[in-house]
């Protein structure tokens, strides 16, 4: 009995121990499972967006080490290598796909040694999985550590310095589809920006100045933080001074010069591209409408603006006349020459949609009066006077040559006379308006291009007595008074009732209802209530229900008493 029961604890504690093992291995075999699963869900190798930054031969090179099997060790050393040798772009796009990278490794492996030994038993497991940077740095948290130390802390600096969300809530749908999708490839916050510079390009001159201003905090924050106090101070007083685009640029690209390293110039280089859009700092030269002329045409130019005497307005008519007087392959030439140069300046000068505007309305065949209006008053809005001063050197030739507007004063015979500047008809006669006086005014109709425009019947005001206000425009009772509504003042106001139409102040009585319930006349003429609340009842609601029970029950308890007696 002694030797049994001595024998019993032995056998439970091996039961523990193998109970313990077997628990174990479960668990490990878990685990395991678990983060194969998770590294299969990564086997692209260099197609994943966490190696988007490294340049065509770089990625062969290093997937060529991959399928010769180099030690993994190796790999993720000569990736490093190649992530230390960027600069400019890849250093940034780089940074973005590395930063994901390191998101998806626990460090914690690399502090807690319960955690790092289960690590060691599936080391051997991964061995025979194809390598991934993905897989190895999840594996080796230790040598990914160093890396990821620096990468998000660069990359925190960038994002400090990215465009926000918020920046971008005017976007349209499908551009914020098309930003998400830079973003799932890999792009970094460079790439975001040239493409936002681009939307902001395409907006009309006042969508344009509207979304710049969301954006002008954010360039002279960067512009200041790039270029420093002196050099911000020196860009900005050239901005202001209207200097021309080319003097600007100019003075940004010396600033530049003066940074110490190649990486901060990139960066000022890069944020001034887009800086350069928000500011509307573009480039155009109305030269590039005069490509065509011939050298003795340019020289006669030039002779005519050295001539105090002559104006402006001279020198478009000798243009304008060297384009009439040319041979027809040389005027071929010259329209085509002409309207790209025009379109190129609508574009640059005032944006996509203007653009989109005026060359729908030419394959219209709008009127080209009505086109060089537009253009004008478009042209008009431009900000700042340097762009305003460069638009109105171009608005005479693209008016001639590009709209094909001859200076006609088409006013469909109500006006005579046209402004010189915009092109629209003067003092429009006939009840008519618009650039072309083809418009009826408001109470009026008809045709006003062929024909005139008649002044609207007014309708017949009959408000039966009851509004002081008399008729509104199509006829309809302003004010009703005397507890009346409708068109006409011709019906009861709601708790009301009687015949409106006698055209007497005393028409609407006030319902006999309690709670201002509505009423109407019934088939008896008599006034009744539409409803009655919870315990009245009568036409009028005049009856107590709860009383009238009462006096029943007493009436009944009397019948009663004399029936027992």
């Amino acid at each position: 009995m002694t030797k049994k029961f001595i024998l019993f604890p032995k056998f439970l504690f091996l039961a523990v121990i193998v109970l313990f093992y077997v628990t174990n291995s479960y668990q490990n075999r878990i685990y395991r499972n678990d983060y194969l699963n998770d590294i299969g869900r990564h086997t692209r190798s260099l197609s994943s967006n966490y190696m988007k930054w490294l340049s065509p031969s770089q990625a062969e090179y290093l997937q060529n080490m991959i399928k010769s099997n180099v030690d993994n060790e190796k790999i993720w050393r000569e990736m490093i290598s190649l992530y230390q040798e960027t600069e400019g772009k890849q250093r940034h796009t780089a940074l973005e796909n590395l930063n994901k990278l390191c998101s998806l490794i626990n460090f914690e492996l690399v502090d807690n040694s319960a955690l790092n030994e289960k690590k060691n038993i599936f080391k051997k497991d991964l061995e025979n999985i194809q390598f991934t940077f993905e897989s190895y740095a999840k594996s080796h948290p230790e040598d990914a550590k160093p890396l990821c130390h620096e990468v998000v802390s660069l990359y925190n600096d960038i994002k400090d310095n990215s465009l926000t969300d918020e920046q971008m809530m005017w976007l349209s749908d499908p551009q914020k589809m098309e930003i998400k999708k830079i973003r799932d490839a890999g792009g970094d916050h460079w790439d975001i920006m040239i493409k936002i510079a681009e939307y902001i390009v395409s907006l009309s001159t006042r969508r344009r100045q509207e979304v710049s201003d969301i954006f002008k905090p954010f360039c002279v924050t960067q512009l200041s933080r790039l270029l420093g106090p002196e050099g911000f101070e020196r860009l900005k007083q050239k901005y202001e001074s209207s200097s021309s685009t080319d003097e600007i640029l100019e003075t940004f690209k010396s600033i530049i010069e003066t940074l110490k390293t190649e990486y901060q110039r990139n960066e000022a280089e890069h944020y001034g591209l887009f800086c350069k859009k928000v500011f509307h700092i573009i480039r155009y030269d109305p030269d590039s409408l005069l490509t065509w002329l011939t050298s003795t045409q340019k020289r006669e130019l030039i002779s005519l603006m050295k001539n105090p005497n002559v104006g402006d307005n001279e020198l478009y008519s000798k243009i304008i006349e060297f384009y009439e007087v040319s041979e027809e392959e040389t005027k071929e030439d010259a329209k085509r020459i002409i309207t790209l140069g025009c379109k190129s300046f609508i574009e640059r000068m005032l944006g996509n949609d203007v653009l989109d505007e005026i060359e729908t309305k030419r394959k219209n065949n709008t009127h080209p009066q009505i086109l060089a209006y537009k253009l004008v008053r478009y042209a008009s809005e431009i900000g700042d006077e340097n762009g305003r001063d460069i638009a109105r050197k171009s608005l005479p030739i693209c008016k001639k040559i590009y709209l094909g507007f001859n200076k006609e004063c088409e006013c469909n015979g109500h006006s005579d006379t046209c402004d010189p500047e915009t092109h629209k008809c003067l003092n429009c006669q006939h009840n008519t308006y618009g650039v072309q006086c083809s418009k009826c005014l408001n109470g009026f109709h008809g045709n006003a291009i062929d024909g005139d425009c008649h002044q609207n019947e007014v309708p017949e005001c009959n408000c039966n007595g009851h509004a002081l206000s008399g008729c509104d425009y199509h006829g309809n009772c302003l004010e009703c008074l005397n507890h009346t509504v409708g068109v006409n003042c011709e019906r009861c106001a709601a708790g009301y009732y009687g015949d409106p139409l006698q055209g007497t102040a005393e028409d609407c009585v006030k319902c006999p209802c309690p709670r201002n319930i509505d009423c109407f006349i019934n088939e008896h003429q008599l006034v009744q209530c539409k409803y009655c609340p919870k315990g009245l009842s009568g036409i009028t609601c005049e009856i107590d229900e709860s009383t009238n029970s009462l006096n029943s029950e007493t009436k009944e308890a009397g019948k009663a008493i004399l029936t027992n007696m």
